[in-house]
């Protein structure tokens, strides 16, 4: 008999659900003293398993908070200074991990000191010898070896002085004469109380560089009367779109004396 219920059972799908479904009704209607007991055991486990599972993840929680704390702690140590260390052989704005103290007897141990007077300016971007010199690692490496740094200034990499016709331009002056216009969308990394001119910045969505012909723009552009003439601009992507990308006032006089410089 019991083979045989048990067959039934294995085999038939209608019967087997019809068995499961009584003995959970079986269960719901049992009001026996040991039924309860067993149930009252069931969710008195289940509320503690709740309680400690609760406590944990409010530990978890915390722990992460005060990481998060530490962490944005050292953050904000860390970008208190910026690129403010000068190399006085590269003449590069470095961070202060990038950078040692620059000591004359250190290089002098090393027989080079007639090497770095030749070819290093000491009091570079310095005025007061009383003020601290630094120097970034990978020149005092080269220099310990007997060896000019590849980026040093003496190393005929003196920055040039911007002409004052190009320093006077505005940002659509810049653009006209530009062999390329990059058009992105900057928008701010960070947000709270710091100001958009302080945060970090990011590009969103697509970048595109558009080829432009400088020749041709400059020729297009009127002739002023006199130098002092003033023309209202419109810059677009395209010419056939509606969207200005920006309109300013530009002077034509001073975007060809800034060509003639940028041509000699």
């Amino acid at each position: 008999m019991k083979t045989e219920v048990l067959k039934k059972y294995y085999t038939n799908n209608s019967i087997r659900l019809k068995m499961i479904q009584s003995a959970l009704n079986s269960y719901h209607t049992n009001k026996t003293v040991t039924t309860q007991k067993s149930r009252q055991l069931y969710n008195q486990r289940r509320r503690i398993l709740k309680k400690y599972s609760n406590i944990e993840s409010h530990k978890s929680i915390i722990k992460h908070s005060n990481l998060y704390i530490y962490k944005l702690k050292q953050f904000r140590k860390i970008i208190q200074e910026g690129p403010d260390y000068v190399c006085i052989s590269c003449a590069l704005a470095l961070f202060r991990n990038q950078v040692i103290p620059f000591i004359k007897e250190k290089y002098s141990k090393e027989g080079i000191l007639s090497q770095i007077e030749k070819h290093i300016q000491v009091n570079f971007n310095n005025n007061s010898s009383m003020q601290q010199q630094w120097i970034c690692r990978l020149c005092s490496d080269k220099m310990k070896k007997q060896q000019l740094p590849a980026r040093a200034i003496s190393n005929k990499l003196e920055v040039c002085k911007i002409p004052s016709e190009l320093k006077r331009l505005n940002n659509l002056e810049k653009h006209l004469i530009a062999l390329r216009l990059p058009f992105m969308k900057i928008v701010n990394l960070t947000s709270g109380k710091l100001s958009s001119r302080l945060s970090q910045k990011g590009t969103k969505g697509p970048l595109h560089c558009v080829p432009s012909d400088v020749q041709e723009t400059v020729t297009t552009l009127p002739r002023p009367v006199d130098k002092s003439m003033m023309v209202r601009l419109q810059l677009k992507r395209r010419l056939k779109y509606k969207a200005i990308w920006e309109e300013q006032l530009i002077n034509p006089t001073d975007v060809r004396d800034a060509l003639l410089i940028l041509t000699k």
